[in-house]
């Protein structure tokens, strides 16, 4: 069974310009980190999985939980694509979020298609992110294709990681730097990587209470459509019925 499955739902539209609040971009791209570095990125983990798993709808948070993450790593853009196989044909990147730094210009959804052909793109080997492997490097050291690929978007280094939904790969989260050709360190590759896991369970959260919800309303339609009284119980107390049993014994249900 293929690893990648239809996208949820509609194809998002492109991602819209935000107000940037993190500090200011300094001079974290310099080659030595900075000392606080590490603690900084713990700590934007630690807030991404905070407000990713309390939120009721991850889409209103992802953009503050990109500029924690990105601004603790001191990266130009942190950013998030959606990974899919439409009708079953080759796989598609969709762009989703976007956060940049200030003093950063034109967003990277902004200097490429919304929705596009991964392979096509020049994006050959990405595949090997649905097999849980991170890429990442200055762009000079990536292969042609993708460093053609990256030169369109002004970017020189680049740190990608999958994002899982069980075992489905959905989608791809990301640091750029747009001004150095910055190595990028293992903990900030693990910063990504727990932060696209605790995407990957607010998605499955997300995905399962709309199953519930659509499991319920299936129920509640065949429970009014049935000619018999339905009643729903618990020990012996009353939790819901359907209009058939509320005619019968000639109360209403609510």
């Amino acid at each position: 069974m293929s690893s990648i499955s239809d996208s949820n739902g509609p194809p998002s539209h492109r991602p819209t310009r935000r107000a940037q609040t993190a500090p200011a971009h300094g001079d974290s791209h310099a080659g030595s980190p900075s000392p606080h570095r590490h603690d900084a990125i713990l700590k934007a983990v630690y807030e991404a999985a905070s407000r990713l798993l309390r939120s009721t709808a991850w889409q209103n948070d992802i953009h503050e939980v990109l500029g924690h993450l990105g601004h603790a790593a001191g990266a130009s853009r942190a950013f998030l694509f959606e990974m899919s196989r439409p009708g079953e044909g080759p796989l598609v990147a969709t762009w989703r979020q976007e956060w940049m730094a200030p003093g950063v210009s034109h967003m990277l959804s902004e200097l490429s298609l919304a929705s596009f052909p991964v392979v096509e793109a020049g994006l050959i080997r990405w595949s090997i992110l649905g097999e849980h492997r991170p890429i990442h490097g200055p762009v000079h050291t990536l292969p042609e294709s993708e460093q053609a690929f990256f030169a369109k978007l002004r970017v020189r280094s680049v740190a990608v990681v999958p994002v899982f939904v069980e075992d489905r790969w959905w989608g791809v989260l990301g640091f750029a730097d747009s001004v150095a050709d910055r190595e990028w360190e293992d903990a900030e590759i693990d910063a990504l990587s727990a932060a696209a896991a605790t995407l990957g369970g607010a998605l499955f959260r997300e995905d399962t209470e709309r199953r519930l919800l659509e499991s319920e309303q299936r129920f509640r339609y065949l429970a009014d459509a049935a000619v018999e009284g339905v009643i729903i119980h618990d020990n012996g107390i009353m939790i819901d019925g359907n209009e058939t049993l509320a005619r019968m014994v000639g109360y209403p249900l609510e």
